[in-house]
């Protein structure tokens, strides 16, 4: 299998909304996707990818591209999508 981290652009961020959690880890992923899309527009350090095995999306990823005060990256935000579990 081949994981492949993609930008989230025009092409593929529609499909990125539909992704969703198991109803049992809403608690650790409440958030949908659109939201991370839409914060990242406004939190510069914000780096969205789409997740792929193969050419199926399978995830979402959000991390920082810069380090905080302390020198630590940070990945705010990472899902795999229900159906691929």
């Amino acid at each position: 299998m081949v994981v492949v981290l993609k930008p989230v652009s025009n092409e593929n961020w529609y499909e990125c909304t539909q992704l969703k959690v198991k109803p049992e880890q809403l608690h650790i992923f409440p958030a949908p996707v659109v939201y991370w899309i839409a914060e990242s527009k406004y939190v510069n350090d914000f780096e969205l990818r789409a997740i792929y095995s193969e050419e199926v999306l399978v995830g979402f990823l959000v991390f920082c591209a810069n380090p905080d005060k302390d020198d630590n990256y940070w990945i705010p935000a990472i899902m795999i999508d229900e159906k691929q579990q």
